[in-house]
């Protein structure tokens, strides 16, 4: 089904899906389903998909997402209501609030009075391994206890982990560490490097991925010896060095400045950042996505190739928008417009 809804592959079969009993399906294939038939300009039959959808999904971002094709399809504004009333603040969430004038954010900025941790070393993997290992066992008071030894500057992704899983996941966390070193851009760069970090590892400095990617910003070991060696030549580079907040932002503003030559869009930078800038080339130049139409960019949005970087996408607009309100609350930054921008490549990309 993935195949053919994202390569418009087997043409008769996904006609044929849209008569598909949405109760007699999985969640998640209620959703593809729904996309499906979206494209198959069936309307009535995915408002049941997504209905179903969004009746079954647990996690909050899949029951927004749901619920907003559920609003689209049907123009039903309780849905609305809701998702702006929502205090898990999704991409769908923030668009809610926007187009309802519900300007209320209840997020959580830490502002540490202790500078560090006596004993505990920030760009040490291992230190940080045990310490979220220790969090997971833990109760919601021993949390609450042992989140105010990491309640300092250093180690403030840290404590936001352990908050978070305090308040059983109420994602409302937004730290802004480390902000002498994040570059001296605009605030819109600042903004995205913020939204990066807190996606990728929630500005644990010294976070690694299973595939091995290090540090707060991630960055896959060749592209970090890329930079770090042949870039700017930095005379005993180690990739240690990428548990350093100070390289991982520096080098953050590096990779950006090279994405920018091609994509504009926090949205596609996001999804080169996750995937590659071959995923949005390839994406960008087939010719049938990110164009002007009923449902974009929305539809689109359902169809990044890779499922991974069709989620990260979102999550790290949400959190862009929130950044930018943070660092200036007399931003205009808009989620229609960032969206809206997506259909237009003067403002989005250099690849068509």
């Amino acid at each position: 089904l993935n195949d053919a809804l994202i390569n418009r592959k087997y043409p008769r079969l996904r006609r044929s899906l849209t008569g598909v009993d949405p109760l007699a399906v999985e969640k998640d294939i209620a959703f593809m389903l729904g996309v499906n038939a979206v494209m198959q300009g069936n309307e009535g039959a995915a408002l049941a998909f997504f209905s179903r959808a969004a009746a079954s999904f647990e996690k909050p971002h899949d029951v927004h997402n749901a619920k907003f094709w559920v609003y689209l399809l049907s123009g039903d504004q309780n849905i609305v209501k809701e998702l702006a009333a929502s205090e898990y603040y999704s991409l769908y969430a923030l668009y809610a609030k926007e187009i309802s004038g519900n300007k209320n954010l209840n997020i959580i900025i830490p502002n540490p009075a202790k500078n560090s941790i006596e004993g505990y070393d920030i760009t040490d993997p291992f230190a940080w391994v045990r310490t979220k290992n220790s969090a997971d066992q833990m109760s919601r008071p021993q949390l609450l206890e042992f989140a105010k030894k990491f309640d300092t500057k250093q180690s403030i992704g840290e404590y936001s982990y352990i908050m978070n899983k305090a308040s059983g996941g109420k994602d409302n966390f937004y730290p802004t560490p480390f902000m002498e070193y994040i570059g001296d851009g605009d605030n819109r760069r600042k903004a995205l490097i913020l939204a990066l970090a807190r996606q990728e590892s929630r500005f644990v400095p010294a976070s690694v991925s299973t595939s091995y990617a290090l540090g707060m910003m991630q960055f896959m070991p060749f592209l970090a010896n890329e930079i770090g060696k042949k870039q700017l030549k930095i005379d005993g580079f180690d990739q240690d060095d990428m548990f350093r907040p100070e390289v991982a932002y520096r080098f953050a503003n590096i990779h950006i400045d090279w994405l920018e030559r091609k994509i504009y869009s926090p949205v596609f930078i996001a999804y080169a950042y996750n995937g590659g800038l071959g995923l949005v080339k390839k994406m960008l130049q087939r010719g049938d996505m990110f164009n002007k139409g009923k449902f974009e960019p929305w539809l689109s949005m359902e169809l990044v190739p890779y499922a991974e970087s069709r989620d990260y996408g979102k999550k790290v607009l949400a959190n862009f928008i929130i950044y930018s309100q943070i660092l200036d609350p007399r931003a205009k930054v808009s989620v229609q417009q960032e969206l809206q921008d997506l259909l237009i490549p003067s403002r989005s990309d250099n690849f068509r």
